[in-house]
C-alpha cells in the first residue's frame, strides 16, 4: 500500500448563503416588531387636546376634574391658567380620541356644580362629588380645537326640533331656566331664559319641541301651574302636589277647541302667561290704562294687584294706593287702578297711537257711568276678607261723568253708598239692634205670663166638666145607635115595605154616632180643646202619634 493511500482526505469548508437570518435573530425581532406596535398605538389613541375659555375655575383641579358627556367620562382637565386678558380662565381639557370627530365648532362645553341650584338636582350632586365639565358633541360644522363655555347648561340639545317663542308675564314667580311646559300633563318644552323687560314686566324665552310647536296658534293658553291642587267633588277633598312645580315652577298650555283650526304661529311669536287657567280662559287683557278713585273706607289692606271686577270678571287691578289728607274733608285713601282695555270691547288698529287707545276707553267708561255705574270698596269673604274695587250699578246714583281736573289720572265716580261691605254690615246690624231695642220686651213679657195663667184657670175650672159632658155623649151615642139598630130589625123584614130614603137614614145614624164617640175620645185626651179649638191635621197626627 503506497503513502497517498494511507493518508486521509483533508475536508474542505463549504459557503452556504440563506435569505432569511437564522433563528437567533427572531427575539429581538419580535420585541422590535411589539414595541413598534405599541408606539403606533398611543400614538393613535393618544387623545385630544383643546382650550376652554370659562369666567371663574372654582373647584378645578387638574388631573382630578373630569369631563363628561351624557354621564360618561370622555376626558379630564389637564391645565388651568390664566387667559391673556386677564379676566378669564383658560383650562385645558385632554379628551379622548373617541370624540375627535365631534369637535366642531358647534361642540359646547359648561361647568357643572360650579353654582348648585336647588332646582337642577345635577347641580347639587356634582357640587357634593366635584366640579365636572359638561359636554355636548358638535353634530355638524368645521372642526375646532377653542371654545367659548357656557355659563350654564343647555336647555335645549342642539339640533332640537321645533320652535321658540316669547311670553310676557308682570309676575315671574318661581319659574326659573329649565322649567317645563306642559300640555295636559305631558311635557312639550322647556323654559330657556328669563329677563326683565323694562319696569314691570318679564320676558320668558321658552322652546316647544316637534311636533307640538304646531299646536300653538292664535287663542293659545299659557298659565303659571300651580304646585298644590285642591280639589272638591263627588269623591270628597283631595290635593295633588307637583314638587318639580314647586322648586323651577312649570306652565301649563292648552288650546281651546273653538281654535284648533286657526294656522299655527310663526316662531318668535310673542304671547301672554297669564297668573292662572281662569284668566287665560278670559283671554289677553290688552292695553292698561289708569283711572283715580277717591275713597272714604277702610283700604289700608287693598294691596297692589288686587283684582277689580264687573259682574264678576276681572276688569283690571289695583295700581297703588295712599293715604291722604284733605283740609276739610278730613283722611281719604286715593287709589289707582288699572284698566283692561280689551275687556271693555276696544280693538283700535294694531298701529293705533296710545292717545287712541286712552280717548277709546274714557268713552267706553263714560258709557258705563252714564248708566248709573260707580266703583265701590268692597270686601270678601265680609268682615274678614282683604278689600278690593267692583265696578257696580247703584240704582240710587244717575249719570255720571269722569272727573279730569284735579287728579293724575281721570277719576272714576265711587258709590254713593260708601263704605266697604263689612261698613254696610255693621250699619244693618246697628239699625236692627236700634230697633229691638225699641221694642217693649219687658211689657211684652208680662202680657204673655197673664194670658198664660189665665189659660191655665180656665183649664183648670173646664176640666172637671168634661167629665160629666163625655158621659152624656157617650149616652147619645149609644142611643143612637140603638135608633138605627130597631129601624133596620122593623124595616128590614122580608115583605116590608121600604122608602127609598130609609137605607141612607140609617147611615147617616151610624155616622152621627161614630162622630159623636170620636169626639169623645179627644176631649177625653185634649180637654183644653174647648178653649182653644181643635188643633190642625200636622199637630193632630203628631200628638195621635205620640
Amino acid at each position: 500500500m503506497s503513502d497517498d493511500q494511507d493518508t486521509p482526505a483533508i475536508p474542505t469548508a463549504r459557503v452556504i448563503r440563506r435569505r432569511w437570518p437564522g433563528l437567533v435573530w427572531a427575539v429581538p425581532v419580535a420585541a422590535l416588531l411589539v414595541v413598534a406596535y405599541l408606539g403606533l398605538s398611543a400614538l393613535a389613541n393618544r387623545g385630544t387636546d383643546v382650550t376652554v375659555i370659562f369666567a371663574s375655575a372654582n373647584g378645578v383641579s387638574p388631573g382630578d376634574t373630569k369631563v363628561l358627556d351624557n354621564g360618561v367620562e370622555v376626558g379630564r382637565v389637564s391645565a388651568v391658567r390664566i387667559a391673556p386678558d386677564n379676566r378669564h380662565v383658560e383650562l385645558t381639557l385632554h379628551l379622548d380620541h373617541r370624540v375627535k370627530p365631534a369637535l366642531t365648532d358647534q361642540a359646547r362645553f359648561w361647568m357643572i356644580g360650579a353654582n348648585p341650584n336647588i332646582a337642577d338636582l345635577q347641580s347639587v350632586k356634582a357640587a357634593i362629588a366635584g366640579v365636572a365639565i359638561g359636554m355636548e358633541p358638535g353634530s355638524a360644522g368645521r372642526p375646532a380645537r377653542h371654545f367659548t363655555g357656557l355659563d350654564q347648561a343647555p336647555v335645549i340639545p342642539f339640533g332640537a326640533r321645533g320652535k321658540n317663542f316669547v311670553l310676557m308675564s308682570r309676575m315671574l314667580g318661581t319659574l326659573v331656566r329649565g322649567a317645563s311646559i306642559r300640555y295636559r300633563g305631558l311635557e312639550i318644552g322647556k323654559v330657556t331664559d328669563t329677563t326683565m323687560d323694562g319696569t314691570d314686566r318679564f320676558r320668558i324665552a321658552i322652546w316647544i319641541h316637534a311636533p307640538f310647536d304646531r299646536l300653538i296658534r292664535e287663542g293659545s293658553e299659557f298659565w303659571t301651574a300651580s304646585p298644590l291642587k285642591v280639589k272638591l267633588g263627588g269623591g270628597g277633598l283631595s290635593t295633588e302636589l307637583a314638587p318639580a312645580s314647586l322648586l323651577q315652577g312649570a306652565i301649563q298650555f292648552d288650546l281651546p277647541d273653538e281654535d284648533r283650526d286657526n294656522p299655527p304661529l310663526a316662531a318668535g311669536t310673542m304671547l301672554t302667561l297669564f297668573d292662572d287657567q281662569g284668566t287665560a280662559q278670559q283671554g289677553d287683557p290688552g292695553p292698561e290704562m289708569p283711572y283715580a278713585l277717591i275713597l272714604h273706607g277702610d283700604a289700608g289692606d287693598m294691596a297692589k294687584g288686587t283684582p277689580v271686577t264687573l259682574m264678576g270678571y276681572q276688569v283690571g287691578e289695583v295700581g297703588s294706593s295712599r293715604l291722604l289728607f284733605d283740609p276739610q274733608g278730613g283722611p281719604f285713601t286715593l287709589a289707582t287702578i288699572q284698566l283692561y282695555a280689551h275687556k271693555f270691547g276696544i280693538t283700535p288698529p294694531a298701529n293705533a297711537h296710545p292717545q287712541d287707545w286712552r280717548s277709546a276707553m274714557d268713552a267706553a267708561v263714560s258709557r258705563l257711568l252714564h248708566l248709573g255705574y260707580r266703583a265701590k270698596l268692597t270686601q270678601t269673604p265680609p268682615l274678614v276678607g282683604a278689600h278690593g274695587i267692583a265696578i257696580v250699578r247703584d240704582p240710587r246714583s244717575g249719570a255720571g261723568t269722569l272727573d279730569f281736573g284735579h287728579w293724575p289720572y281721570p277719576a272714576v265716580p265711587v258709590s254713593d253708598q260708601n263704605g266697604s261691605t263689612t261698613d254696610d254690615i255693621m250699619t244693618k246690624v246697628d239699625q236692627i239692634v236700634t230697633k229691638i231695642n225699641r221694642m217693649p220686651l219687658d211689657q211684652i213679657g208680662h202680657n204673655v205670663q197673664a194670658l198664660t195663667a189665665n189659660v191655665r184657670d180656665i183649664t183648670t175650672q173646664v176640666k172637671p166638666k168634661v167629665g160629666p159632658l163625655m158621659d152624656k155623649l157617650n149616652a147619645t151615642a149609644s142611643g143612637l145607635d140603638a135608633a138605627a139598630a130597631a129601624a133596620r130589625t122593623t124595616f128590614t123584614g122580608e115583605g116590608a115595605n121600604q122608602g127609598e130614603g130609609l137605607p141612607e137614614t140609617i147611615r147617616q145614624l151610624n155616622e152621627m154616632s161614630r162622630s159623636i164617640r170620636s169626639l169623645t175620645d179627644y176631649l177625653g185626651r185634649h180637654p183644653e180643646a174647648l178653649i182653644r179649638g181643635k188643633s190642625k191635621d200636622g199637630h193632630r197626627n203628631r200628638e195621635t202619634a205620640k
